[in-house]
Parts: C-alpha cells; structure tokens; sequence
C-alpha cells in the first residue's frame, strides 16, 4: 500500500527534521551541566567544558550549513502594544481573553480591533507557558529552602 502524501506537508516534515538536529545539538550543550560534574572530579575542567563547547559547535555548524535553506520571516514590528490592548480588553470583560477575541468584539460590541483571533490563542498560549514556568521555580524555590 502506498500512502501519496501533500507535497508541502512533506517538505515542511523534512525541514522539522534538520531543524530539530540543529537544535538536538544545542539542548545535549544544554544538558551537559549534568555530566560536566562528573568528568571534572574524574578529568579535569578543560575536558568537562569541552563537551559542551564540542556540542555547541555542532549545533553552530549545522546551523551554517542548512541556514540558508530556513524560512526566514521579516519583522512586523512591536507587538507588545497590541497584546497590551488586547489585555487590557480582556480585563474589561471580566478577564477572559475569549472575549478580547476579534469575532466576539465584532459580534457583540461592533467594535473592529487590530488583532486577530489568532493573535489572542497566541497570547494564551504564552500566558499558559508563563503559568508552567512559574509553577517550576517555584517548585524550585521551595526545595532550596
């Protein structure tokens, strides 16, 4: 059986793939504070940072070489006085950004708003994000106590 798949889903599978090698090598340099302690006691400093600096350097170099073959988005400009607004429209309506939603202020307000729906689940989605990392450090704080 063969599966004929969309042209564009595949490239688009294909350039996650070089983009996750590139990053696969940055977060190894990432993690490498956990083996680093190990091989300094047993080696010596110089061989310790030499991993994660031979682990940066391969995510650099793959980067080099396939950068030229990422999507590269221009600029649109700040987008803190949008999502500014579009909490502070959130919070007149009781605090609930569905309601900041363009379609929902057209529909019951009549109001057009520079955003978009989109624009407001991203918001959420980093607030959520924002949520998680609070949470951990202060996970964090309380087990350094």
């Amino acid at each position: 059986m063969r599966i004929i798949g969309e042209p564009l889903l595949q490239r688009n599978k294909r350039w996650w793939w070089a983009e996750a090698d590139e990053n696969r090598f940055t977060n190894i340099a990432s993690l490498s504070s956990i083996p680093v302690t190990y091989l300094e006691r047993e080696f010596g400093f110089w061989q310790a940072y030499l991993l994660a600096a031979v682990a940066l350097a391969v995510g650099i170099v793959l980067f080099l070489l396939w950068g030229s073959k990422f999507v590269k988005i221009k600029p649109q400009g700040n987008v803190l006085p949008k999502a500014a607004k579009a909490l502070r429209c959130a919070a007149k309506n009781g605090f609930k950004l569905e309601r900041a939603k363009a379609s929902f202020q057209e529909a019951h307000f009549g109001r057009t708003v520079p955003w978009s729906d989109e624009f407001i689940q991203e918001i959420q989605k980093g607030l959520v994000a924002c949520r998680v990392m609070y949470v951990v450090c202060s996970l964090f704080k309380l087990s350094n106590r």
